[in-house]
């Protein structure tokens, strides 16, 4: 996910294919966290260096998978294990 953040000039020329327009607004989504810290970072909105959203971008995504991977295993167990209370 970090990686995708130097593609940010080449997503955010739209397609006039809805299906790749979409898959590029989902995207672009996914990469303004980065963006966002990599503003903050260096203090300049208009003139920020990429590889600093690389990082926010590569540290936030694994964050969120580091946080939602068990909860969802936890899910998973809970509902593949049959309820005794319904006799």
């Amino acid at each position: 996910m970090g990686g995708l953040t130097f593609a940010v000039g080449p997503l955010s020329m739209r397609s006039p294919n809805p299906i790749i327009n979409a898959a590029q607004t989902i995207l672009e989504m996914l990469i303004v966290p980065g963006l966002i810290g990599g503003a903050a970072i260096s203090g300049n909105v208009h003139a920020f260096y990429l590889g600093a959203g690389a990082v926010v971008n590569g540290l936030f995504h694994f964050g969120i998978g580091w946080l939602l991977f068990p909860l969802l295993a936890r899910l998973k167990v809970k509902s593949a294990q049959p309820d005794s209370d319904q006799r």
